[in-house]
């Protein structure tokens, strides 16, 4: 059955109101509600913005951060980018259907705006039952600009439901308040269900930095008698997916995960670096899941704005640890600080407390830091200076405890004049610290 009645000319839009009564204002600048992606089996913006062809050359849409396989119930941040030149007025959707078998264009996943740029809508009735769009609003339909780019989470099933479809439309429009002079562009991307997404963790990097002027090197080792294989995956300090370019043999994707995949003795080098020169820093952590050999290895990550090495300092894959000791010798007066950055590899809010102990050891007089609590699969970095309790000069230890006996993951560094230096964590404590 023809679908006709999901976008009507101008001249009766007043009447599909009044008759029908669902409240679609079609070519509106906050959207339409409707899928109308040109997938599935459905139109696209040109049924009504039909002055050039679809995919008209001179312009693009891309959509970047989603996983080439999605982990059960993780979420993604996504990217849209509309692009034309002289266009003034922009629009986008996506939606995320199940792309093959017996619930073939059925729902899979959630997206979440995370501004006034962008409104999630889930169609309750007729052919679109329980599919769910994410478009513009009229904020974000971003009036004047030269290019349309919204961003937005996307959550993956809770269950594996087989290869994904995300489906995008873009409009490049000219802001006259009319149907005609604006451009349509239209996409699809597939995901499937990892694996691997169930594997134990290999190993875990406690920080990273890319954006800014930052990159991280990944560099993973298998001492081990058999192939190991899995996935490296890449988690913001919020808990979400990040986003990276991801270098490694051929492959060179924008997500927040890429395969690895080592033989007996053998190494790979992964690279990751922001999706555009332009992105600010973003920083999270790393893990490595996986089956066989035996996975050791380092994250080096380097400061180079405008492409000039500044800092560099590399961080070894470690465990989760209950206890963690850093020795200290920071000075404020000298430009010296220690840093470190706890990761909460688990899927339940941790408290870590803080305790700063003397030189002299478990007899000086130790200060009790601000607590550090993480939601689930978040991450802090932060310099001990920080802490309004600790001294402008201070040489020691900080000591790091799991309340409840949670367990973390932790690396240090220490600034020195802006060069960056890592530094042992020992996964122990002194008796009688607590």
């Amino acid at each position: 059955m023809k679908r006709q009645f999901l976008c009507w000319k101008a001249a009766l839009i007043a009447f599909f109101l009044l008759a029908v009564g669902l409240g679609i204002v079609l070519g509106s600048s906050d959207g339409i509600r409707v899928p109308h992606t040109g997938d599935f089996g459905e139109y696209t913006c040109r049924e009504c913005h039909d002055t050039y062809p679809l995919n008209l050359t001179g312009g693009t849409i891309t959509v970047t951060g989603i996983p080439t396989q999605y982990a059960l119930g993780d979420t993604y941040r996504l990217t849209v980018q509309v692009s034309r030149s002289g266009s003034s007025r922009w629009g986008f959707q996506v939606t995320s259907r199940i792309a093959t078998g017996v619930d073939e264009g059925r729902q899979a996943g959630v997206f979440t705006s995370i501004d006034t740029k962008t409104q999630a809508y889930q169609w309750s009735s007729g052919y679109y039952l329980g599919a769910q769009v994410i478009e513009q609003t009229t904020l974000g339909s971003l009036a004047g600009q030269t290019e349309g780019v919204w961003s937005f989470d996307w959550t993956a099933p809770t269950s594996d439901v087989g290869e994904i479809r995300f489906s995008a439309v873009g409009l490049a429009a000219n802001n006259d308040a009319s149907w005609t002079g604006d451009y349509v562009y239209s996409t699809t991307i597939t995901s499937r269900y990892s694996p691997t997404s169930a594997l134990p963790i290999s190993a875990l990097f406690a920080h990273m930095a890319i954006g800014g002027g930052y990159k991280t090197t990944f560099l993973l080792q298998n001492t081990g008698t058999t192939p190991l294989n899995g996935n490296l995956i890449l988690t913001r300090n919020d808990g979400a997916a990040l986003n990276a370019r991801l270098v490694t043999g051929s492959i060179d994707n924008i997500g927040s995960s890429v395969p690895a995949s080592i033989p007996p003795g053998g190494i790979q080098v992964i690279t990751a670096s922001a999706p555009n020169t332009s992105d600010p820093t973003s920083s999270g952590w790393a893990r490595v899941e996986s089956a066989g050999g035996v996975l050791s290895g380092v994250a080096t990550f380097q400061y180079e704005p405008a492409g000039k090495l500044q800092a560099a300092a590399g961080v070894l894959a470690a465990d989760t640890t209950e206890f963690a000791t850093i020795p200290l010798d920071d000075d404020d007066a000298a430009a010296r600080y220690t840093g470190y950055a706890v990761a909460n590899t688990s899927g339940e809010q941790i408290t870590v407390r803080a305790v700063l102990v003397p030189e002299s050891g478990v007899s000086g007089s130790r200060i009790t830091l601000t607590p550090i609590t993480l939601a689930a699969r978040t991450q802090k970095a932060v310099f001990v200076i920080q802490d309004s309790s600790t001294p402008r000069r201070f040489r020691g230890s900080l000591v790091l405890m799991g309340q409840d006996a949670r367990k973390f993951a932790v690396v240090a560094l220490v600034q020195n004049q802006g060069l960056l230096t890592a530094i042992p964590v020992v996964p122990a404590k002194a008796s009688g610290i607590d």
